[in-house]
């Protein structure tokens, strides 16, 4: 059998498992949208496998890649199922994640608008979130992502918030975007960075006397295990690009959901790097992200906000234990504050142009309600019954996120962060009802006629 006529029969395998898994309904919006894009980008492939000329080695090899990343796309969506990760979180994540991601393309005569295809995974631990972008513009009529949830954290919505980090990678893939995201940061962050401007610079603080211990014992072990010293330490070992988009992503997941992703990165980074110290591959050290996060917070304004007296004192002990973490000895300083405002500033403007993006300033009552909801353990809601009978508003889903984070850092409380996580993810849920009802009110004849 030639290996053309390998991949045809493969391409009828594959459409077997499309027939068998994506006709299935998988999440809340079905999975026919998905079925029919991985159906015509099957249909690409089989349409040029018959048109290739067999001897055409490397044309042949290209579709073999392209029938295999179909394959694994298919697959990765098969594996996702309604039960395996937090659904009403990931709904509300969906219309953010659509209003930023959909592109638009000018032909002569329209303008041809693609909304992306999201679809959710339940994966490994703690460290799985993640968002996967195709980024394949000849096989795709339509972007998929799929998001990455770790399936120990189902429930715990408020670390979900780390998904505003990899949205930054995921918009990054979009050309357009990617033009825009860089002419800002490089201009404003790593331009301005005595650190990070260039290559040469970060090597020579990586290795400079002044490094921390830990630092230096890594930096050892990668010269005498792997002969890796400062000469390639970014041929050979880390990845200079990676490390500023982490950068740049962690800003953009701070916009999108304000203090809630920083308690997140914090909690879930520092789990993995106790100190803040570890050199990696393609991510910048641990202590670093958190000093420039909280530098980006501060330029913000978000450390100013300030609740009502029953309420602060769990903000100042949130913003406390999130300040813990603030690496204090001079190394770490690798940008200015004023470098960083100008820079979050400008990111702000742009995906200010995105409705739904940006995560905007809470209104202290509401989140005063919201807290003390929790704390008597009641799902967090824009609802609460008076003598005029219920009353209902709308709240912003990161709105309950961020009161789940005052509630757990509440000072003598006893309720269990992971009961705070579920009646957070509970409330995300009952609100969406409450914001359906308010968008579509009973007139006093549709009671008339239920009567």
């Amino acid at each position: 059998m030639r290996p053309v006529d390998f991949l045809k029969n493969e391409c009828e395998n594959l459409l077997s498992v499309l027939d068998q898994t994506l006709r299935y309904d998988y999440g809340l919006e079905g999975s026919r949208e998905f079925y029919e894009e991985c159906g015509q980008r099957l249909e690409y492939i089989q349409a040029s496998l018959e048109l290739v000329d067999p001897t055409s080695t490397h044309i042949v090899r290209e579709l073999a890649l392209n029938l295999e990343f179909l394959s694994e796309l298919v697959c990765r969506i098969e594996r996702s199922s309604l039960g395996e990760y937090s659904w009403p979180f990931v709904e509300e994540f969906k219309e953010i994640s659509k209003a930023l991601c959909t592109e638009k393309r000018v032909l002569k005569d329209r303008v041809v608008t693609r909304v992306p295809n999201v679809h959710v995974i339940a994966e490994g631990g703690l460290h799985t979130y993640s968002i996967y972008s195709d980024a394949n513009k000849q096989l795709s009529k339509r972007r998929i992502f799929i998001i990455e949830f770790p399936r120990t954290l189902k429930h715990y919505v408020l670390f979900h918030t780390i998904l505003g980090h990899e949205m930054g990678h995921a918009i990054y893939n979009i050309p357009l975007i990617q033009n825009e995201l860089d002419e800002i940061f490089i201009e404003n962050f790593v331009k301005a960075s005595p650190v990070f401007k260039d290559q040469p610079t970060v090597v020579q603080w990586l290795y400079s006397e002044a490094a921390p211990q830990e630092v230096k014992a890594r930096l050892n072990h990668l010269k005498t295990e792997h002969s890796i010293d400062h000469d390639d330490f970014f041929f050979a070992h880390a990845d200079y690009d990676a490390w500023l988009q982490e950068f740049l992503c962690d800003f953009i997941g701070l916009l999108m959901f304000g203090p809630s992703f920083l308690g997140a990165v914090c909690h879930l980074l520092y789990s993995n790097d106790p100190l803040g110290r570890q050199v990696n591959e393609e991510h910048p050290l641990t202590g670093i992200r958190a000093n420039t996060l909280l530098l980006a917070a501060e330029s913000l304004g978000y450390t100013e906000w300030k609740f009502d007296q029953s309420v602060q004192p769990a903000v100042d002990a949130f913003w406390k234990d999130v300040y813990e973490k603030q690496e204090t000895d001079p190394w770490f300083k690798v940008i200015s504050k004023e470098a960083v405002k100008i820079t979050v500033d400008k990111l702000q403007a742009f995906l200010a142009n995105f409705p739904k993006t940006l995560y905007q300033a809470p209104d202290p009552e509401n989140i005063n309600h919201l807290v003390h909801q929790i704390l008597d353990r009641c799902p967090p809601v824009g609802y609460k019954f008076t003598s005029e009978g219920p009353q209902y508003r709308q709240v912003d889903f990161r709105d309950i996120i961020f009161a789940g984070w005052i509630a757990q850092s509440q000072p003598g409380s006893t309720i269990k962060f992971s009961d705070i996580n579920r009646l957070c993810e509970h409330g995300i849920m009952q609100q969406v009802s409450i914001k359906k009802m308010l968008e579509n009110p009973k007139k006093p004849e549709d009671n008339k006629k239920a009567a």
